[in-house]
């Protein structure tokens, strides 16, 4: 895609943009493909209880959105960075404005 906009509108599009998307590996449908989703069911009904879906931004950093079916329905979205592999910090938000940051440990054995 770089390419063929470089070819329609000449030098100007890789000078002012500073990339080329064929040399990155990124192309423009890639941006709306979901790398997360997750569908937990209820136990009786079969029905959804939990509709989680999200992105790899990069390497390291997730966004994710999930919706909660239940009586009081919940919207939460959330940011996770890995620090290390062994760290991650979690920030996320709920549909009543409540916030909450999490720092997440973990070891394997």
């Amino acid at each position: 895609t770089g390419h063929v906009l470089k070819n329609v509108f000449g030098e100007d599009v890789s000078y002012y943009n500073g990339l080329d998307m064929n040399t990155l590996g990124y192309f423009p449908q890639d941006l709306f493909r979901l790398d997360i989703l997750n569908v937990e069911l209820e136990e009786e009904g079969g029905g959804v209880e939990k509709l989680t879906f999200g992105k790899k931004l990069s390497r390291r950093l997730k966004i994710k959105y999930s919706h909660l079916k239940g009586e009081e329905q919940r919207e939460i979205a959330e940011a996770e960075y890995t620090v290390t592999d062994h760290l991650t910090l979690i920030g996320a938000q709920d549909n009543e404005g409540t916030y909450s940051l999490d720092l997440n440990i973990g070891f394997s054995f």
